[in-house]
């Protein structure tokens, strides 16, 4: 079924229903002052438009280069992390396991509607996204391409704006502002470590920017080095075996360095007699297994190392025309560990084989290769930027030019740990291999010659050229009729390419990916504030894209900033979005991924563990050029009320509906095969193709266990989500004790309704797996004379475990604080000290992990202390 055709009534309803609610209480909220000189003209993100204003009619949050320097954070991606309004959807390095596709990078998600629907600008401008994609599918701009000491402020429109800036801008807009305006040189030194591990944390930056008269150069250089940890480092991660917690599982591996191995007739588990007994399951009348625990060998955070330099210069000609450059180069390197290489059924042991003990071929049987070591990831990313253009103003508008080319490189070799199915099949049959006796020292010599590298290269272009103008149009009585106009053109290529290794599928155990694609694309945009009253403006915008694949769109947005008094304003949006499918979605080879699942054919009529609980089975996946875009409808009212000179309120409605939105559901084509099992008796053998039928499965009508899967990426999917956003800024200087300043943001989401196919139900996931109602974060900030502190507080809702996976429980909420003092009583120098997550809390319990913890939402990385000497010349 369809979201009801009456969905866009009922959300005009409610949304007139809560603008009046505004109205009622907007004596309660508001946010900021307006700048007071309008002279002072600035442009914030959400606009072309320069304007005296930083409040307009869609919600901006500004991050400050004070507050990012009082936060102690040393990547992007851990001040967006922390923001109330980000959701399901975040990954980062906390998050990249050895099986992630996009190793060492990060994306955030605002409102939960993923990393690919929130668009990132440095400097207003697009950046070219990263060549590996992560989960597969999703494309993103890695935010740890971006050096946080050269950053000024970060600017988030939290509103939808393609009408604005095109594809992407279905969620957020984030415009990351370099430190252009540089003078002098500055010095700063950093380092940190967690508590109760070693997992280091080392970084070295150093800005100078200097002027003449007509010209001006900032030239920044950032390293920053991390060390690793690892899920055997905290205790509540140390084992996969998660039984002990209510809901936990043993999830510790079914493929150990032991033999497992199935009777083909009765399809009951043997295990290696050299298994140790604690490690043994017994699985009842299908027999037992032997476990291995994956713990001891996966990074929780993997180890990086990143150096970046920036340059910005600008110069001015006789003739007021300004020449402007950027050059940026990020490089990146880091590895990852996990568990070493396991098999499950892909080989087999004759029954006259010298190392087998039984009189009967051994076709299914589960093997992990741990002679040939961890399976060891080091990756590398190289990240160019180069930016040219003009500006000037012509008769009062303000006009500018510019080309932009953005290349991100990516490279990833292995350094141990994988090895070649073909070779080990020739190792079984000539006996060279024994697969029983766990790890035996007369196995390295056959382990070494099948063990093997293996190579990944990917690299993203993205080539820009774009032109704009904006100015008064015509002064009307109520004021100037701004406007602007712009101009696009852009070329986008991908190459993700595996090791040859992988396309002849003789690598065991490693998910990888291989796509290609190329896309250009020409739009046109115009912009318009027209202030109807005094103390009312209201703002139009529409865009045109023409894309060379999948054709043409036009988005148009429509807001209005009405201000009654001069302490109340009162803001109103509604715009379309759309994002582009990704060139890896539509470009996607044939790529292996080993989903966990639940057999739901299977499960009713066996009631087996390894079908009724959570399993990894391989699914093959392949892009689909026929895709088309997403389209969204966004809506936002809200109110800003500065109480007193002291006290700022505001509160935001916000409403998105996504439809034709780009997904893959593998569970759900088990499902669908379950629904034709029970109603036809048909299994779906074109898409789900499962092992020969055991003798006894042959006579009891059991589909036989699940080989591979077959799947894709389609265009039926729907979403709906909506909530509150809350903000309250106070600021006191009280004589003789000091300043203060406190700011509380809380986001509450009300829905999040998904539909992922026309078939399947509509589904609130509102509190549901990795999807908490509320966040919020609150600040305290105290500075006298020569001392400051700053305190925070994090807060992450509590949520409902994996149902898919027959969790009932609810992961708790979480609260952390962190904190940080400062000394600036030396000439020049500022001394800070600070420890994040102050009380050390763990991540709560998810029985859905194998790691005991949901790794997307929660750190494992638990007290860290840190210091940092800054000094200016």
């Amino acid at each position: 079924m369809q979201f009801s055709k009456y969905s866009r009534i009922s959300r005009a309803v409610k949304s007139a229903l809560a603008f009046g609610a505004l109205c009622t209480v907007s004596s309660g909220f508001a946010q900021a002052a307006e700048a007071d000189d309008e002279e002072n003209v600035i442009q914030i993100v959400g606009s072309h438009i320069k304007r005296a204003d930083i409040e307009g009619a869609s919600p901006v949050e500004v991050i400050g280069r004070t507050e990012i320097e009082n936060s102690g954070y040393n990547s992007v991606q851990e001040l967006l992390f922390q923001l109330p309004s980000v959701g399901a959807g975040n990954f980062s390095s906390s998050s990249n396991s050895q099986d992630s596709t996009s190793l060492g990078s990060a994306g955030v998600s605002f409102r939960g509607l993923g990393a690919d629907k929130t668009l990132i600008l440095l400097n207003g401008r697009r950046v070219t996204n990263s060549p590996f994609a992560e989960g597969i599918s999703t494309a993103f701009v890695d935010l740890n391409s971006i050096p946080v000491s050269a950053i000024e402020q970060i600017q988030i429109l939290k509103d939808g704006a393609s009408a604005t800036y095109g594809s992407d801008a279905i969620a957020a807009v984030i415009n990351i502002v370099l430190r252009n305006d540089f003078e002098g040189a500055e010095l700063s030194v950093g380092y940190g470590n967690t508590t109760d591990t070693d997992s280091a944390e080392t970084s070295f930056n150093i800005a100078w920017g200097a002027s003449t008269q007509r010209d001006h150069a900032t030239i920044i250089l950032d390293y920053f080095k991390r060390d690793a940890l690892f899920l055997r480092d905290r205790g509540f991660s140390v084992s996969a075996d998660q039984s002990a917690n209510p809901e936990g599982d043993d999830a510790r591996s079914s493929a150990p360095e032991f033999i497992n191995f199935q009777d083909p007739t009765t399809g009951v588990f043997f295990t290696d007699p050299g298994c140790p007994a604690d490690r043994i399951t017994d699985l009842g009348v299908d027999g037992e297994i032997c476990r291995f625990n994956y713990s001891d060998f996966i990074s929780a955070i993997p180890d990086a190392e990143r150096t970046g330099l920036i340059g910005m210069f600008d110069h001015e000609f006789n003739n007021g025309i300004t020449s402007f450059a950027e050059i940026q180069y990020q490089h990146n390197t880091g590895s990852t560990s996990g568990a070493p290489s396991p098999s499950f059924n892909e080989f087999s042991l004759a029954a006259d084989n010298p190392n087998n003990p039984f009189d009967q071929d051994l076709t299914q049987f589960r093997r992990r290769f741990v002679q040939a070591g961890a399976r060891v990831f080091d990756f590398e990313t190289d990240n160019t930027r180069i930016l040219l253009g003009l500006r000037g103003i012509v008769s009062e508008w303000d006009w500018e030019v510019g080309y932009n080319k953005s290349r991100s490189r990516q490279v990833v070799d292995s350094a141990g740990g994988f090895v070649r199915s073909d070779l080990i099949q020739e190792a079984l049959d000539d006996g060279s291999f024994n697969p029983f006796g766990g790890i035996l020292e007369s196995n390295q010599a056959a382990t070494d010659n099948f063990s093997t590298n293996v190579h990944r290269s990917g690299v993203a272009h993205t080539d820009v050229f774009d032109a704009k103008i904006s100015g008064v149009l015509t002064e009307l009585a109520s004021g100037p009729l701004a406007a602007a106009f712009g101009f696009e053109y852009r070329e986008e290529d991908i190459s993700d390419t595996p090791d040859p290794q992988f396309a002849r599928r003789v690598i065991v155990g490693t998910e990888n990916t291989a796509a290609t694609g190329s896309r250009e694309q020409w739009s046109a945009y115009g912009e318009f504030v027209i202030p109807l009253m005094d103390n009312l403006d209201v703002q139009l915008a529409v865009r045109h894209e023409d894309y060379d694949d999948f054709g043409t769109t036009t988005n148009p947005k429509v807001s209005a900033r009405y201000q009654p008094t001069d302490s109340l304003m009162l803001r109103a949006s509604w715009g379309t979005g759309f994002r582009a499918p990704s060139l890896v979605q539509t470009g996607l080879g044939e790529t292996n991924e080993s989903p966990t699942l639940i057999d739901v054919v299977r499960c009713p009529l066996t009631g087996a563990a390894l079908d009724c609980g959570a399993t990894e089975y391989t699914a093959n996946f392949s892009g689909n050029p026929d895709l088309n875009p997403e389209e969204s409808e966004s809506i936002n009212i809200g109110a800003v009320w500065q109480a007193s000179d002291n006290l700022s309120l505001g509160i935001d409605y916000w409403n998105y509906d996504l439809e034709g939105v780009i997904d893959k559901d593998t569970q759900g084509l088990l499902a669908q095969e379950a629904q034709l099992f029970q109603s036809a008796g048909q299994l779906m053998t074109d898409v789900i193709f499962r092992e020969p039928q055991t003798a006894a499965e042959l006579a009891a009508g059991i589909p036989g266990r699940i080989d591979f899967i077959n799947d894709s990426f389609f265009n039926v999917g729907q979403q709906e989500t909506d909530g509150f956003d809350f903000d309250v800024s106070y600021v006191r200087d009280v004589e003789s004790v000091g300043k203060f300043s406190f700011n509380f943001n809380w986001t509450h989401v009300l829905s999040f309704d998904e539909q992922k196919t026309e078939s399947s139900p509509t589904e609130d996931l509102n509190g549901e797996y990795r999807r908490p109602e509320d966040r919020w974060t609150g600040s305290v900030d105290w500075e006298k004379d020569a001392w400051g502190i700053t305190a925070r507080s994090v807060f992450i809702g509590e949520f409902k475990d994996n149902k898919d996976l027959g969790k009932t429980r609810t992961v708790d909420s979480m609260l952390t604080f962190n904190l940080q003092a400062r000394y600036m009583g030396i000439e020049d120098t500022i001394i800070s000290v600070g420890m994040d997550n102050v009380f050390d809390e763990e991540p709560p319990f998810s029985a859905s992990e194998f790691q005991g913890y949901e790794f997307t939402t929660h750190s494992p990385r638990g007290q860290f202390a840190y210091a940092r000497v800054t000094v200016s010349f």
